[in-house]
């Protein structure tokens, strides 16, 4: 194209065909066509293969058309990169280079593997970096077979079926957006699911790679690979013994058990063929004190078990939101978490209330991540909260929706306190309460740097008192609730005499609670990352006679509301300020309503009592 190009490189082609043996072993054609539309695009010269264990590469290719010229074969060596935040894994990349690409150079990649996959139902994500003209997925299986398929995200459109083969297409995809409260660029990307079936009389054993029907199949398959790895050793059965509850009984049990597995037991992913998704036994978890999501969960419900305490595990994909087919049973999972059940007819302390998931038939579940090192147990974070997720329980498995996608469940309380005194100066307190994702997100800031978190509080309070003297800082890192509490206190010099002519507000600061955005132009939704609750519940005192209080704020939208209300008496104001956001995502077409939740906190944040000059 003529003129400045809007993006670096445009995919012309991208296709992945995939054809299915007899014995279900899959021979893989990766194909990509680019060209380049800036001088500066040296990445754009690279083709690269995602691979793992399950993979044999034949072949690597990669062409170069030069602007007015005839195409040429790279003699370049390609490279396989280990990929992935794992120890040790062995996901890989394949990158083939090309030299001297330029603006308008055409550069072309093919690879070409065998398969051994461990299911034979998988997704394929219609992946782009840039603009795509045609991206292509064919299936082709033998005759007999069956495929299935489902939508997951995007795309919409039925295969277009000849005999065998499956053809897929999306044309014309634009560039994914990367826009601060935007959807994540990969959920912005069109993923198919799909199912391979041999013929029913296939003989067993003929077919290499697992075959699943429905969840409950998939369930079992998964239950069977945990056979025998939450195995109560001795070593377990002591630690357990020491972890027993005294005055809390059951809840206590899991709550230290599931501390310790999340506070002692490090973080360190080994990811070996199956490895990747089986987890090692709880006894070598336990006496190398590491492992991942799969080891650390295991290790939790074998000393569960010890205390007779029954639990399942559950997949989910911490990462992105719709990653599950209800009606294909392929693995979209990335973390691993335990559900516990609870005893019937004791009532739940309510520091556990928003991690219980209710089930018709195994009663109620409580949610434990013993990964997560700044979530409390009986808390959800936002990377978990309302996801689809598998509840292994052998043929009996299904999808459930995990509890915490609710804004109860995820909030800030702050209590402010303070007192004028005879020449107008103001001693304040405040204390802020963090609960779910929020206390997870300052408990990460404040492990992060505790200093430049202390630094960063005091910037907000000078932000929003300028002439405040700063006093203490003191936090209490997780308190038995699983809140994360900070205080800070600073001093406001009077104006005048008694505080006179000054306008205090009420909720200082509260404008900032809610994240904001231009919307003009804007063409993606606003995500929020979880609905959450803000609280302000204020307290000043010593304030002269003739104080004026501020009109209240009700309002409401689709998914919001704002409520404020103030009492003055005896020279003390007190006031309380609600902000509720329950809908999370807003698409374009809802953005007044939007607007007008913004417009009510700026009301809110603004309710001043007036002192009289």
């Amino acid at each position: 194209p003529e003129g400045i190009a809007p993006t670096q490189s445009k995919i012309l082609l991208e296709e992945t065909r995939e054809t299915v043996r007899h014995d279900g072993t899959i021979e893989v054609l990766y194909r990509h066509a680019r060209q380049v539309l800036t001088s500066r695009s040296p990445e754009v010269g690279m083709g690269s293969f995602f691979f793992d264990e399950t993979y044999r590469i034949q072949r690597t290719k990669a062409w170069h058309i030069p602007p007015g010229k005839g195409a040429k074969k790279s003699r370049q060596p390609p490279i396989d990169v280990t990929v992935g935040d794992a120890f040790l894994t062995d996901n890989k990349v394949r990158a083939v280079p090309v030299e001297d690409v330029k603006k308008g150079s055409i550069v072309l990649f093919e690879f070409s593997a065998i398969e051994t996959p461990y299911a034979l139902s998988r997704i394929h994500t219609f992946g782009n970096d840039a603009p795509a003209v045609l991206q292509r997925y064919v299936v082709e299986v033998p005759e007999g077979w069956t495929v299935q398929w489902d939508w997951i995200r995007g795309g919409g459109q039925a295969p277009v079926v000849q005999g065998s083969t499956y053809t897929w297409e999306v044309r014309d995809a634009p560039e994914p957006k990367d826009e601060p409260l935007g959807p994540s660029l990969l959920e912005q990307l069109p993923a198919l699911a799909i199912n391979v079936l041999p013929p029913p009389d296939t003989k067993a054993g003929d077919v290499k790679p697992e075959v699943f029907h429905d969840w409950g199949e998939f369930s079992a398959w998964y239950e069977n690979l945990l056979s025998g790895r939450q195995e109560a050793t001795t070593a377990i059965q002591q630690v357990a013994s020491k972890l027993e509850s005294d005055g809390d009984g059951v809840y206590g049990t899991i709550g230290d058990t599931g501390r310790y597995v999340r506070d002692k037991v490090r973080y360190v992913a080994v990811e070996l063929g199956i490895g990747g998704k089986q987890p090692h036994p709880a006894a070598e978890t336990l006496a190398n004190l590491y492992g991942d999501c799969k080891d650390k969960g295991t290790l939790f419900r074998s000393l569960l078990s010890v205390d007779g305490l029954k639990s399942y595990p559950v997949l989910v994909n911490s990462s992105y939101d719709r990653t599950l087919s209800e009606k294909i049973p392929a693995w979209g999972f990335d973390h691993y978490v335990v559900a516990v059940p609870l005893p019937a007819g004791k009532a739940v302390p309510d520091s556990l209330s928003h991690a219980i998931l209710k089930t018709d038939d195994l009663g109620p579940l409580l949610i434990v991540d013993t990964t997560d090192e700044k979530t409390s147990v009986g808390s959800m974070s936002a990377a978990l909260s309302g996801k689809r997720a598998l509840l292994v329980d052998g043929a009996e498995g299904r999808l459930v929706t995990l509890p915490g996608k609710t804004p109860d469940a995820h909030g800030i309380e702050r209590r402010i306190t303070g007192r004028m005194s005879a020449s107008g100066t103001l001693e304040i307190e405040r204390r802020s309460s963090y609960h779910g994702y929020d206390a997870a997100a300052t408990r990460a800031s404040y492990s992060a740097s505790s200093e430049d978190r202390r630094r960063g509080i005091e910037r907000r309070v000078l932000d929003i008192w300028p002439q405040a003297k700063l006093g203490d800082y003191s936090v209490d890192y997780e308190t038995a609730d699983g809140a994360y509490v900070e205080t800070i206190d600073c001093t406001l010099p009077g104006k005048s005499g008694n505080g006179a002519g000054r306008r205090l507000e009420i909720f200082p600061g509260a404008r900032a609670e809610v994240p904001r955005v231009s919307l003009s132009r804007r063409e993606v939704p606003v995500v929020y990352l979880i609905p959450w609750t803000t609280r302000y519940d204020v307290e000043f005192s010593g304030l002269p006679e003739g104080a004026a209080l501020p009109d209240p704020v009700e309002a409401s939208g689709e998914g919001w509301s704002v409520r404020t209300s103030a009492t003055l008496e005896g020279g003390v104001v007190r006031g309380s300020l609600v902000i509720v956001v329950e809908k999370s995502r807003y698409e374009p077409s809802e953005f007044g309503s939007l607007r007008e939740f913004w417009t009510a906190v700026t009301r809110a944040a603004g309710s001043a009592v007036k002192i009289p000059g």
